[in-house]
Protein backbone atom coordinates (compact mmCIF):
# COMPACT_ATOMS: atom_id res chain seq x y z
CA UNK A 1 0.00 0.00 0.00
CA UNK A 2 1.72 3.17 -0.74
CA UNK A 3 1.23 6.08 2.18
CA UNK A 4 1.11 9.73 0.27
CA UNK A 5 3.30 12.05 1.45
CA UNK A 6 1.90 14.90 3.12
CA UNK A 7 3.91 18.37 3.65
CA UNK A 8 2.36 21.38 5.91
CA UNK A 9 3.82 24.52 5.41
CA UNK A 10 3.18 26.50 8.44
CA UNK A 11 3.77 30.46 9.54
CA UNK A 12 3.16 31.07 13.49
CA UNK A 13 2.20 34.49 14.74
CA UNK A 14 2.44 36.91 17.21
CA UNK A 15 -0.22 39.45 17.72
CA UNK A 16 1.20 43.11 17.54
CA UNK A 17 -0.94 45.43 19.58
CA UNK A 18 0.69 48.35 18.33
CA UNK A 19 0.65 47.36 14.43
CA UNK A 20 -2.93 45.47 15.47
CA UNK A 21 -1.69 42.98 13.08
CA UNK A 22 0.12 39.44 13.33
CA UNK A 23 3.37 39.07 13.00
CA UNK A 24 5.09 36.15 11.18
CA UNK A 25 7.95 35.05 14.09
CA UNK A 26 8.28 31.12 13.01
CA UNK A 27 7.88 29.47 9.88
CA UNK A 28 8.38 26.14 7.76
CA UNK A 29 7.53 22.67 6.92
CA UNK A 30 6.37 20.41 9.24
CA UNK A 31 7.38 22.28 12.44
CA UNK A 32 6.50 22.85 15.98
CA UNK A 33 6.20 25.87 17.74
CA UNK A 34 9.48 27.00 19.75
CA UNK A 35 7.94 29.63 22.26
CA UNK A 36 4.08 31.35 22.67
CA UNK A 37 1.87 31.67 19.05
CA UNK A 38 -1.05 33.57 18.70
CA UNK A 39 -2.38 32.11 15.37
CA UNK A 40 -1.10 29.35 13.11
CA UNK A 41 -1.89 29.30 9.16
CA UNK A 42 -1.25 26.60 6.34
CA UNK A 43 0.49 28.43 3.47
CA UNK A 44 2.20 27.53 0.41
CA UNK A 45 5.62 26.17 0.08
CA UNK A 46 6.89 29.60 -1.53
CA UNK A 47 4.89 31.95 0.71
CA UNK A 48 6.67 29.89 3.51
CA UNK A 49 10.03 30.17 2.52
CA UNK A 50 9.21 34.25 1.89
CA UNK A 51 7.58 34.72 5.64
CA UNK A 52 9.11 37.90 6.76
CA UNK A 53 7.17 39.74 3.85
CA UNK A 54 3.59 38.43 4.93
CA UNK A 55 1.01 39.64 8.02
CA UNK A 56 -1.85 38.77 9.04
CA UNK A 57 -4.84 41.31 9.73
CA UNK A 58 -8.42 41.68 9.65
CA UNK A 59 -8.25 38.09 8.93
CA UNK A 60 -6.56 37.87 5.77
CA UNK A 61 -2.83 37.27 5.26
CA UNK A 62 -1.21 40.12 3.52
CA UNK A 63 1.64 41.25 1.45
CA UNK A 64 3.60 43.80 3.09
CA UNK A 65 4.41 46.89 1.10
CA UNK A 66 6.82 47.33 -1.59
CA UNK A 67 7.05 43.36 -1.18
CA UNK A 68 7.50 40.78 -4.25
CA UNK A 69 6.33 36.94 -3.69
CA UNK A 70 8.34 34.74 -5.99
CA UNK A 71 7.90 31.40 -6.94
CA UNK A 72 9.42 28.11 -5.79
CA UNK A 73 11.46 28.22 -9.09
CA UNK A 74 12.80 31.54 -8.55
CA UNK A 75 13.58 30.67 -5.00
CA UNK A 76 15.62 27.30 -6.30
CA UNK A 77 17.55 29.42 -8.70
CA UNK A 78 18.14 32.22 -6.30
CA UNK A 79 19.43 29.35 -3.96
CA UNK A 80 21.62 28.24 -6.46
CA UNK A 81 23.12 31.36 -7.82
CA UNK A 82 24.25 32.32 -3.97
CA UNK A 83 25.24 28.81 -3.40
CA UNK A 84 27.48 28.63 -6.54
CA UNK A 85 28.93 31.83 -5.47
CA UNK A 86 30.49 30.03 -1.88
CA UNK A 87 31.65 27.63 -4.39
CA UNK A 88 29.36 24.29 -3.44
CA UNK A 89 27.39 22.53 -6.00
CA UNK A 90 23.75 22.64 -5.32
CA UNK A 91 21.79 20.06 -5.26
CA UNK A 92 17.78 19.77 -4.80
CA UNK A 93 16.23 18.52 -2.19
CA UNK A 94 15.15 14.65 -2.27
CA UNK A 95 11.46 14.84 -1.52
CA UNK A 96 11.34 11.23 -0.54
CA UNK A 97 11.41 10.08 3.18
CA UNK A 98 13.18 7.54 4.40
CA UNK A 99 11.67 4.78 6.49
CA UNK A 100 12.99 3.52 9.93
CA UNK A 101 13.04 -0.15 10.28
CA UNK A 102 12.29 -1.68 13.85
Amino acid sequence: MDKEKIVLHLIFFRYDSEEEEYTPIQAGQDIVPVGVVDKVLPVSSNVCRQFEKVYFKDGKLRLREGMELLSDAELDDLDRKSIEDVGVPFTPINDEVTEVEI
